[in-house]
């Protein structure tokens, strides 16, 4: 059985430009995101599921590594 390995990129330019990824794992706060065609796939997942932004999801997004963006949301950092 093959195991998921983990590529940590320090930018989106560099996450796109990654050969053999299968996925495009963004974590943080998704009321900015600073790429546009990933803000918008968030966007228009939101309005379909009320889980966006609340709970990890994997979706659907052309032009990310393997056409899935897996959204993982953080809670504030300063509790």
């Amino acid at each position: 059985m093959a195991f998921a390995q983990l590529q940590i990129v320090s930018s989106l330019a560099d996450a796109y430009s990654k050969d053999g990824a299968d996925a495009l794992i963004l974590i943080g706060n998704f009321d900015s995101v600073d790429d546009s065609a990933l803000a918008e796939v968030i966007q228009q997942a939101k309005i379909t599921d009320q889980r966006v932004g609340k709970q990890p999801l994997l979706l659907k997004a052309d032009g990310v590594p393997g056409q899935r963006l897996v959204a993982a949301p953080t809670g504030p950092l300063n509790r």
